[in-house]
């Protein structure tokens, strides 16, 4: 039986990998992710400090930067990897998450909701450096920790808890904090003495990830980034945050039909997504009011949504609808609670499972099959034909083009400085030596970037115009950062 579960595992991790890579194969690269793939290429090159890196405000170096790294060393830098891998994490996280349902009949059947994402969310989900293998190790520790546990096991998954506390900051709100908490409640209200392994998940990962970053900071040039302490949101902020939580989420599961025509097909669809989503979250209430008690990992589930929701809500991290990533843990721990208690009857078939299975359906009818980075490609093999080496550009487009030139050639995003009549680095996911070259050509965003390089280095350039990409082309080597310049 172990055999037949493990090669029915196995072949459905091959499956589903295989599907979400063509799902998301003719999507764009967008900079986080073509920077994180050059900082992966660098780790696999020896730099396993990342010196010369501004990493950053979560470094995923163990979660997603290590993995990326052994396999660009396994199988070269091809870019191909940045869907494939994601294709792979995306694809354990379901079958953990549906492994977490298992002990309720058809409850499973609610996760298909997330089989196949909506298009706002799948760059999210199915996308380098966004947090999902801190939410694989995270719901492998709420798996793993649910049945008998040998002592080799648990301490792997101590180590593995420690890592992603060290890389990606989000896992102490959606697994170490909710622990903690539901620990102490289990302790002093329900009277439970039997959860101190589920204790020692928090304490000991916490003093090994501190250990870690201690060590870390004695070793030279080891700048794993980060950011400051979060803070409070301001008042005002909070009906922002608000803002940003529900629209967000209706984008998130493809139900946004605000301000749409009726008669629009697409618009249709978002409606009868949100309608969907209604009827799931107003007859799961009852599960979560009637069950949340049942299990020690039950409780675990509510209080990592409820705890992420309320970081979200009151930090001042949320910026915009971008920002709608931080919840995709709490969306999975919620949908997974209801999954393991939802009572199976005809009511909870046609009102919840059905619903779940309408949206996955409709998710299937967006998939498009257009020409990936067809902007990227055709810029970079300009760059290469006409042979202009390292340049500078727009933060979108720099890193964006770069992984796709086949001369190897770095592309520095910057910051245009109109005021002071200077280029200035943007320290920010780029590596330091990509700003100690002369160029002659600048990679615009739009029109105003080209008038405002225009003011720091001359009129005397011409426009190539490629997919709606402004390459601004000099006459010679002349665009610098950080210097002074007047107009010539």
């Amino acid at each position: 039986m172990i055999k037949k579960n493990s090669i029915i595992g196995w072949a459905s991790l091959i499956i589903l990998s295989i599907v979400y890579y063509l799902y998301v194969y003719k999507s764009s690269i967008s900079s986080d992710q073509a920077a994180f793939f050059l900082e992966a290429k660098d780790l696999a090159s020896g730099n396993i400090t990342l010196n010369g890196w501004n990493l950053s405000t979560v470094n995923f170096y163990f979660t997603e930067m290590v993995p990326f790294a052994i396999a660009i060393r396994m199988l070269g830098s091809h870019t191909n990897l940045l869907y494939l891998l994601p294709a792979v994490y995306y694809s354990i996280v379901i079958l953990i998450s549906l492994a977490l349902t298992k002990k309720n009949g058809y409850g499973f059947l609610v996760l298909a909701i997330f089989l196949m994402p909506s298009k706002f969310l799948a760059p999210a989900l199915i996308s380098a450096c966004f947090h999902i293998g801190a939410l694989i190790v995270g719901l492998y520790t709420l798996h793993a920790l649910n049945q008998k546990t040998s002592t080799l096991k648990y301490s792997i998954i101590l180590i593995l808890n420690a890592l992603a506390l060290f890389s990606d900051n989000l896992f102490f709100y959606f697994i170490t904090a909710p622990i903690f908490v539901i620990f102490i409640i289990s302790l002093t209200l329900l009277k439970e003495k039997n959860n101190y392994h589920w204790l020692g998940i928090v304490i000991i990962p916490i003093v090994i990830s501190g250990a870690i970053k201690l060590l870390v900071s004695y070793i030279p040039h080891f700048d794993i980034g980060g950011i400051n302490p979060p803070e409070f949101v301001t008042f005002d902020g909070i009906a922002h945050n608000l803002y940003l939580f529900s629209y967000g989420t209706i984008k998130a599961f493809g139900a946004d039909f605000f301000g749409k025509p009726i008669s629009d097909l697409l618009n249709l669809k978002n409606f009868v997504r949100f309608a969907c989503i209604i009827s799931i979250v107003i007859f799961a209430y009852k599960y979560i009011n009637k069950n949340w008690r049942s299990y020690f990992l039950d409780r675990v589930l509510v209080a990592s949504f409820a705890l992420l929701c309320t970081a979200f809500l009151l930090s001042n991290m949320p910026i915009d609808m971008a920002s709608t990533r931080y919840l995709i843990p709490a969306y999975f721990t919620i949908f997974i609670f209801i999954g393991r208690n939802m009572d199976i009857n005809h009511k909870s078939i046609y009102l919840v499972i059905i619903p779940s299975l309408v949206i996955m359906a409709l998710n299937f009818t967006d998939w498009k099959q257009t020409y990936r980075d067809s902007s990227y490609v055709k810029v970079a093999k300009f760059l290469d034909k006409n042979n202009l080496g390292s340049g500078y550009g727009s933060f979108w487009y720099a890193t964006s083009i770069a992984i796709h030139t086949k001369n190897d050639i770095n592309i520095g995003g910057t910051l245009i400085d109109t005021p002071k009549l200077r280029l200035k680095p943007y320290a920010w996911l780029s590596r330091q030596d990509w700003y100690s070259v002369k160029s002659s050509y600048y990679i615009a965003k739009d029109e105003s970037e080209v008038k405002s390089m225009a003011e720091i280095f001359g009129n005397d350039f011409k426009i190539e115009n490629i997919s709606g990409v402004l390459i601004m082309l000099y006459p010679d080597k002349r665009i610098f950062t950080n210097g002074e310049v007047k107009p010539l």
